[in-house]
């Protein structure tokens, strides 16, 4: 009968879901490479399991870490490494840029849109795997990386103390004091925007000028795992979206918004953001999204 039938498919229902919940529990994270062209790529960490316990992790729909590379076409050139992960990343990350990027490609610059206490441990290892290193980051965020750099956990043993004394120098500091084109290898132009903000005070956003590529970091992100490249449309992200604003853009709505208005001065194709898929056809909405909810923030009533 009809009642039997719904407590069937209830029950079928239930059971993909467990069965769905038992897969992504026990995928381990990994990297993936996702070619742009030629020389530039995505290495994107998965993270199929809420990466953290804060708030704007709180859809529990795992995460994703985009960092991208523009390979040197030989030895002699650099190659730019733009938005490392966290240390979340770390070891599974610095496996994956071995096999894309060679220790003996020896020149890597870094763009470090985002500096935190993680980032810095990661910075260290690469530090000790590639010799000429030149970290490229804004003047608050290279004096967050100058604070932390040094800074040492208390020791538990022995063998922290051995760990906490292998403490490369400081690689080169390039700093951005206001928007800056790069040329970089004679085929990509990369436009650098200084993005401060109360809560990433070293915010720092790359714009690669040929594909119209916005490397946003933080500003438009979405904690989700794939492996797709980009959206499938508006919508199938917009409560990822607004969830991450939500958390962490609305209390500093003002700066985002006077952020946007120089974003409108670039040729935008496609927004890469720090976390979940890429934005294609969809970027302009999600930029008046931005505008409308931090409209909405500014004229609630509860702060």
């Amino acid at each position: 009968d009809s009642r039997s039938s719904s407590q069937s498919r209830s029950y079928l229902v239930s059971m993909m879901r467990s069965s769905i919940d038992y897969v992504m529990s026990t995928q381990k994270r990994e990297v993936v490479k996702i070619a742009i062209d030629e020389n530039l790529v995505c290495l994107r960490g998965l993270s199929p399991k809420r990466l953290r316990f804060e708030i704007e992790y709180g859809l529990e729909r795992g995460s994703t870490a985009n960092s991208f590379l523009i390979l040197g076409r030989n030895r002699l050139e650099p190659s730019v490494l733009i938005h490392p992960p966290g240390g979340a990343y770390k070891e599974i990350f610095t496996k994956a840029l071995a096999k894309t990027l060679p220790k003996e490609h020896k020149k890597l610059l870094i763009i470090v849109g985002h500096v935190n206490p993680n980032r810095i441990n990661f910075l260290k290892d690469l530090a000790n795997i590639y010799s000429e290193i030149t970290l490229i980051c804004s003047t608050p965020g290279a004096k967050l990386v100058k604070e932390l750099w040094y800074q040492q956990k208390p020791s538990k043993g022995e063998n922290d103390k051995l760990a906490n004394m292998e403490i490369p120098p400081i690689p080169n500091i390039e700093l951005i004091k206001k928007q800056q084109i790069m040329s970089i290898n004679e085929e990509y132009e990369l436009q650098l925007i200084p993005a401060p903000t109360a809560h990433w005070p070293g915010g720092l956003l790359v714009f690669e000028k040929s594909h119209g590529l916005l490397m946003s970091g933080k500003f438009f992100s979405a904690h989700l795992c794939t492996t797709e490249w980009a959206e499938a449309n508006a919508s199938s992200t917009e409560e990822d979206r607004r969830h991450f604003f939500d958390c962490l853009m609305a209390p500093m709505a003002s700066q985002v918004d006077s952020l946007i208005d120089k974003l409108e001065d670039l040729d935008i194709r496609t927004i890469a953001p720090g976390h979940g898929p890429a934005i294609e056809a969809s970027w302009r909405s999600l930029l008046n999204g931005y505008r409308r909810w931090g409209q909405e923030q500014k004229n609630s009533s509860l702060k």
